[in-house]
Order: structure tokens, then sequence, then C-alpha cells
């Protein structure tokens, strides 16, 4: 059970850290974050819902939690990488102007 649950709770907040980091970067910078850097919106809400719809007709709901959380974790790291230096070379910009 333990696991079950750790993995529950690494499912669901993956899930929200994604839209999350969309919803805040998106009021910080006045544009969506996927429009933003090099890195594709790999981990939305399509992508994260067809992977719980295939793991549900396979039968294995860990694999979908397991999934859910590694894609949401891991892009939402990437990305938050990604807009910090994309902060970071505008502000540049401003302080040349």
């Amino acid at each position: 059970p333990t696991a079950a649950v750790a993995l529950t709770v690494a499912g669901l907040s993956g899930d929200l850290m994604v839209s999350y980091l969309h919803a805040y970067a998106e009021k910080l910078l006045g544009r969506h974050p996927a429009l933003i850097g090099r890195i594709p919106n790999i981990a939305g809400r399509d992508t994260r819902l067809f992977t719980v719809f295939i793991a549900g007709l396979l039968g294995t709901p860990a694999l979908a939690l397991a999934a859910v959380a590694a894609l949401g974790h891991g892009y939402t790291l990437a990305k938050t990488v990604e807009l910090l230096r994309a902060l970071d070379k505008e502000a540049a910009t401003q302080e040349r102007s």
C-alpha cells in the first residue's frame, strides 16, 4: 500500500505541475510556454489522458501513474530550466536597451 500511495502522489503531482507551470508561466511571460524555447509540449493534457487511456485498456493502472509522473515531472523540470533561461535572456536584452 505504501508504494501505491507514493505512485499515486507522484502521478497526481506530475499531472498538476504541468498545468500549474503553464498557467504561471503564461501569466508571468504573457505567452504560452509551449511557444518559448525548443522543448515541445510533450506532456500536455491530451498526452497525459491518452497515456491513462492506453494503460487502462492494457489493465495496468500502475504503469499509467508511473508514465504520467515521469512525463509530468520530467517536462516540468526541463521546461522550468528553459523558461528561466528565456527570462534571463529577456532581462539582458532589456538592460541593453
